[in-house]
């Protein structure tokens, strides 16, 4: 797995934070990804772009994922994630979705970026 991280501090829209991965991103991949969005500053919006990325999570991972950031989710945090084309993948990182925002994480997947950055933009 290699990822990029950007911080954008925007003086009118707030704080973002975009990762941009690509290659293989299978659980442990994801768990790093999630602890940086823990890190993160307070109020911030955060998109993850997984276009590029082969993601490989079975339900299992999934859970332990979950369970493991289960309580520990900021309320001050806006995930959006990118899915690749794949449906197998868009299909695991729906699940993922579904359990983390179980958590109390504010979490959306999109297949498009744009659709992706404007339910960001929406946030107050």
């Amino acid at each position: 797995m290699d990822f990029q991280i950007k911080v954008l501090h925007l003086q009118d829209r707030g704080n973002y934070l975009i990762a941009l991965t690509r290659g293989l991103l299978d659980a442990g991949g994801f768990e790093r990804l999630f602890r940086l969005i823990k890190d993160a500053s307070e109020r911030v919006a955060i998109l993850i772009d997984l276009a590029d990325a082969v993601c490989r999570l079975e339900s299992p991972d999934i859970d332990r994922i979950v369970e493991d950031l289960n309580g520990d989710q900021p309320r001050d945090k806006r995930v959006a994630l990118i899915s690749p084309g794949d449906i197998a993948q868009y299909d695991q990182l729906s699940e993922l979705r579904a359990g983390l925002a179980i958590c109390g994480l504010k979490i959306a997947l999109f297949t498009q970026t744009k659709a992706a950055a404007d339910w960001l933009a929406e946030w107050p």
